[in-house]
């Protein structure tokens, strides 16, 4: 996984955002080239014999250049905003307002694929626009597949082949540890994973027209700060 993210800086003509991370050295940092989409399960059934919901919303990082996708961060939600004990202000539900935001000034991340009814997806959708807490509202793209083994498929490719990546013990790495061990109810981690591992591979990253490469030369940076590591992508 991606060290300590000092910045993202996005590169619109190429539909790609610059991620710089800490070096191992003092006052260095590495800069590398990524296509960032999120991916969103809307609240669903995570336990049926309890009746509890729970949604799951996820940032995938994937590399240019080597299309390893690392999933940095993510967070299980109830709420869009939070929802705050009436009388004590104590906080009951963090939602997911607040994560969005970081989701965009950590990643740039603003676009974040979806698979569920459209019902439920204007709902939530809904909730979303209305809501004063998120700065800069995102932009979602509708899914479509006839046959969940399949879109199950990819994303256990990607896991057994190493081209997924995540932090362990955290909430994806016990998502997937929990399916593999055949606990039979789909969860919202598990979901939220497939509909992001599909979006990437349905919507892929492509060079600009014209085989236009990305210059590292003239890629923003912090004069307090080396750049030690920036590889340009294989366009061609």
């Amino acid at each position: 996984m991606m060290r300590d993210i000092n910045r993202a800086v996005p590169l619109p003509d190429r539909d790609s955002t610059l991620l710089y991370v800490a070096g191992d050295k003092p006052y260095t940092e590495e800069a590398r080239e990524f296509y960032v989409r999120g991916a969103i399960a809307w609240p669903m059934a995570k336990n049926k014999r309890t009746n509890e919901v729970e949604g799951f919303a996820i940032v995938l990082c994937q590399d240019v250049k080597t299309q390893v996708i690392y999933a940095q961060d993510s967070m299980a939600f109830v709420t869009i905003d939070p929802i705050m004990q009436p009388g004590t202000a104590q906080l009951l539900w963090p939602g997911l307002a607040h994560w969005l935001n970081t989701a965009f000034t950590k990643y740039a991340c603003e676009r974040y694929f979806v698979r569920q009814p459209d019902l439920t997806h204007s709902r939530w959708r809904a909730q979303v626009r209305a809501s004063q807490i998120v700065a800069r509202q995102p932009s979602f793209s509708m899914l479509d597949w006839a046959d969940d083994e399949q879109a199950e498929l990819a994303l256990w490719e990607k896991t057994t082949k190493d081209q997924l990546e995540y932090w362990g013990g955290e909430d994806v790495h016990k998502a997937l540890n929990a399916h593999h061990m055949g606990s039979g109810e789909m969860s919202p981690q598990i979901w939220a994973l497939m509909v992001g591992i599909n979006g990437l591979e349905s919507r892929p990253w492509r060079p600009p027209a014209g085989g236009s490469r990305s210059d590292p030369a003239r890629w923003p940076r912090n004069p307090q700060m080396r750049l030690i590591h920036c590889p340009p992508p294989d366009d061609e």
